[in-house]
């Protein structure tokens, strides 16, 4: 019998996957995640599995008969947060071969003319 994956490797393989589809549709072999996004997929995979916690000990408390309203608040507006960052770190990936553009674009400095 197979171990039961979860959350955060299942995230890593949907992340490997697509990385693969963006090379193929590059024509290459092959391509690799930077370091940084690296760390990027590394945080989101720890941020996947703990939310697969969280969903685990807030549906142990609603089966509880001690239900506690504020605990149960708590949990769910901490499932949201973490799967709003995982959202966000995962957007900070790029799959092409470009650097990303930057979100926010430069202004532009204008001054009188001779000076820097």
């Amino acid at each position: 019998m197979t171990p039961k994956r979860t959350a955060g490797q299942k995230l890593r393989a949907t992340l490997e996957r697509a990385l693969t589809a963006a090379a193929n549709q590059n024509g290459y072999a092959a391509l690799e995640f930077t370091e940084l996004e690296e760390r990027i997929v590394e945080k989101a995979v720890e941020m996947a599995d703990w939310v697969e916690h969280l969903k685990t000990v807030r549906d142990a408390e609603l089966r509880s008969k001690t239900r506690r309203p504020s605990t149960l608040t708590g949990l769910s507006a901490e499932v949201r947060h973490c799967e709003d960052t995982i959202t966000e770190l995962i957007g900070r990936l790029h799959f092409g071969l470009d650097a990303p553009a930057q979100q926010r674009p430069r202004r532009v400095r204008r001054g009188r003319p001779g000076t820097a």
